[in-house]
């Protein structure tokens, strides 16, 4: 399905939003599912919540509605590890991954786990080299899963270094490399919480997260240029957390909870559909916006 999920910035409430027919879908968290930082995503007709903090503490739960039938939340099985802070990347219509996080403890999760939609069972899977939180995490090709950003645990403040994890080969474990810094990039290794998409066979958008200067940048990452100046710097967009994004025929679609608003990025021209060159709370117009619930 064409769509993406927006959480409003109190977890309370989640929009499903369509992008091919500009409609959202309300959606009312039940009793019992967690409202402080579970990890959301759409797998088919279904949203899936998975971990964060209920008023007792962390939890490992799962939750899961289907989009025809909004008001039933079904608990599925629960993770291995109780998670707050983590993030969530799905492999085809399939697998879950979860990554990172925290769960109350001094220490930032290493673990990984996948969750198997068809038989409703975690297992876990080769850990991270270092523990984190609020990374960003997405697919390459439909195989290479790419972890970036960040709070690492040895020196609390988010690093400038990628893991990746090839799931066809799931045993050799994470691999690890650094990315260079250009110095028009404010503070890029200063972010966590940024969302990240494929937008060409080998690089990644990257936008969004916490402590954006100057309004919030977003780039292009050249994955295939490790070591050195990778990053094409494009431009600036809303500041805030961005809590979902899909590409969709050449157009990336995301929601900022900071306006609950969808925008959309066209690939080929590196740009985000604005007003008057300034990012504002937009009016819906042929089709490029879409306000939420």
């Amino acid at each position: 399905m064409e769509t993406i999920s927006v959480a409003k910035e109190n977890f309370k409430s989640v929009s499903v939003y369509n992008v091919r027919t500009h409609r959202a879908l309300k959606l009312k968290l039940s009793k019992g599912v967690p409202v402080s930082f579970p990890s959301l995503i759409l797998v088919a007709d279904k949203l899936y919540i998975v971990g964060g903090c209920l008023m007792y503490g962390y939890t490992a739960s799962t939750f899961c509605v289907q989009l025809d039938s909004p008001n039933t939340f079904e608990n599925r099985a629960n993770m291995s590890h109780q998670r707050c802070g983590h993030t969530l990347a799905q492999l085809g219509q399939a697998w879950i991954y979860a990554v990172g996080g925290y769960s109350g403890s001094l220490d930032y999760l290493r673990e990984c786990e996948k969750y198997s939609v068809l038989s409703d069972k975690w297992t876990s899977i080769p850990s991270l080299t270092e523990g984190k939180t609020l990374p960003s995490l997405c697919f390459i090709n439909s195989r290479l899963l790419y972890c970036l950003g960040g709070y690492p645990y040895n020196d609390k403040s988010p690093g400038n270094h990628i893991e990746s994890l090839d799931t066809a080969d799931e045993e050799s474990g994470w691999s690890r490399f650094t990315f260079a810094q250009p110095r028009d990039l404010d503070q890029w290794d200063s972010r966590c919480g940024f969302l990240s998409v494929q937008v060409s066979p080998f690089s990644l958008l990257l936008f969004g997260g916490k402590f954006m200067l100057n309004g919030g940048q977003y780039a292009v990452l050249d994955l295939r240029a490790q070591g050195k100046s990778c990053f094409d710097v494009c431009g600036y967009v809303l500041p805030g957390y961005w809590t979902a994004t899909m590409c969709c025929r050449g157009v990336v679609y995301s929601g900022c909870a900071k306006d609950n608003v969808v925008y959309r990025y066209c690939i080929k021209n590196k740009t985000w559909e604005c007003e008057a060159g300034k990012f504002k709370r937009p009016k819906p117009a042929a089709g490029f916006f879409g306000n939420l619930l």
